[in-house]
Protein backbone atom coordinates (compact mmCIF):
# COMPACT_ATOMS: atom_id res chain seq x y z
CA UNK A 1 0.00 0.00 0.00
CA UNK A 2 1.46 3.21 -1.29
CA UNK A 3 0.33 4.90 1.69
CA UNK A 4 1.68 2.92 4.30
CA UNK A 5 5.28 3.51 2.74
CA UNK A 6 5.17 7.35 2.62
CA UNK A 7 3.81 7.31 6.47
CA UNK A 8 7.01 5.76 7.25
CA UNK A 9 9.20 7.80 5.28
CA UNK A 10 7.21 11.05 7.19
CA UNK A 11 8.22 9.31 10.48
CA UNK A 12 11.73 9.78 9.90
CA UNK A 13 11.34 13.63 8.49
CA UNK A 14 9.21 16.06 7.95
CA UNK A 15 7.30 16.03 4.37
CA UNK A 16 8.74 19.56 3.26
CA UNK A 17 12.31 17.88 4.03
CA UNK A 18 12.01 14.72 2.28
CA UNK A 19 14.51 14.63 -1.02
CA UNK A 20 13.57 12.48 -4.45
CA UNK A 21 16.36 10.45 -3.53
CA UNK A 22 14.72 9.29 0.22
CA UNK A 23 12.25 8.12 -1.75
CA UNK A 24 13.92 6.28 -4.00
CA UNK A 25 15.80 4.85 -1.23
CA UNK A 26 12.18 3.54 0.42
CA UNK A 27 11.43 1.87 -2.84
CA UNK A 28 14.71 -0.16 -3.25
CA UNK A 29 14.14 -1.41 0.45
CA UNK A 30 10.56 -2.33 -0.26
CA UNK A 31 11.70 -4.21 -3.32
CA UNK A 32 9.26 -2.05 -5.90
CA UNK A 33 10.99 -0.83 -8.98
CA UNK A 34 10.60 2.94 -9.97
CA UNK A 35 7.49 2.45 -12.48
CA UNK A 36 5.51 0.29 -10.15
CA UNK A 37 5.88 2.89 -7.23
CA UNK A 38 5.23 6.09 -9.29
CA UNK A 39 2.13 4.44 -10.93
CA UNK A 40 0.95 3.23 -6.90
CA UNK A 41 1.55 6.88 -6.00
CA UNK A 42 0.20 8.89 -8.79
CA UNK A 43 -3.12 6.74 -8.27
CA UNK A 44 -2.99 7.51 -4.82
CA UNK A 45 -2.25 11.11 -4.59
CA UNK A 46 -3.21 12.11 -8.38
CA UNK A 47 0.01 13.76 -9.28
CA UNK A 48 3.81 12.11 -9.04
CA UNK A 49 6.04 12.15 -6.32
CA UNK A 50 8.34 14.86 -7.57
CA UNK A 51 5.10 17.16 -8.17
CA UNK A 52 3.87 16.02 -4.19
CA UNK A 53 6.93 16.86 -3.09
CA UNK A 54 7.47 20.21 -4.47
CA UNK A 55 4.07 21.01 -3.53
CA UNK A 56 4.21 20.49 0.09
CA UNK A 57 8.00 21.89 0.41
CA UNK A 58 6.18 25.33 -1.26
CA UNK A 59 3.49 25.19 1.24
CA UNK A 60 5.24 24.92 4.04
CA UNK A 61 8.04 27.55 2.58
CA UNK A 62 4.74 30.04 2.29
CA UNK A 63 4.08 28.90 5.86
CA UNK A 64 7.50 30.35 6.86
CA UNK A 65 7.32 33.60 4.84
CA UNK A 66 4.48 34.92 6.42
CA UNK A 67 5.55 34.04 9.65
CA UNK A 68 8.53 36.63 9.23
CA UNK A 69 11.06 35.35 11.04
CA UNK A 70 13.29 33.70 8.27
CA UNK A 71 15.09 35.25 5.86
CA UNK A 72 14.00 33.53 2.37
CA UNK A 73 17.02 31.93 1.71
CA UNK A 74 16.50 30.59 5.38
CA UNK A 75 13.46 29.28 4.27
CA UNK A 76 14.50 28.24 1.19
CA UNK A 77 17.34 25.76 3.10
CA UNK A 78 14.69 24.74 5.47
CA UNK A 79 12.03 23.25 2.52
CA UNK A 80 15.16 21.57 1.36
CA UNK A 81 16.10 23.22 -1.62
CA UNK A 82 19.88 23.99 -1.64
CA UNK A 83 19.95 27.86 -2.76
CA UNK A 84 17.91 31.00 -3.16
CA UNK A 85 17.65 31.02 -7.00
CA UNK A 86 16.38 27.53 -7.52
CA UNK A 87 14.10 28.03 -4.30
CA UNK A 88 12.77 31.86 -5.91
CA UNK A 89 12.16 29.70 -9.33
CA UNK A 90 10.00 27.11 -8.33
CA UNK A 91 8.34 29.57 -5.90
CA UNK A 92 7.21 31.79 -8.70
CA UNK A 93 5.94 29.15 -10.71
CA UNK A 94 3.82 27.93 -8.24
CA UNK A 95 2.65 30.84 -6.87
CA UNK A 96 2.76 33.08 -9.31
CA UNK A 97 5.24 35.88 -7.85
CA UNK A 98 8.35 35.84 -6.27
CA UNK A 99 8.80 35.01 -2.65
CA UNK A 100 10.33 38.61 -1.94
CA UNK A 101 7.22 40.31 -2.78
CA UNK A 102 5.67 40.78 0.62
CA UNK A 103 9.38 41.28 2.17
CA UNK A 104 10.28 44.39 0.18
Amino acid sequence: NCSIWIISIWAVKPVWRIQILDVIELVLELGMSKAQISKTFKSSYGMNITEYLTQKRLSKALELINEGKLSVLQVALAVGYTNQSSFGRAFKKFYGYSPLKDRI
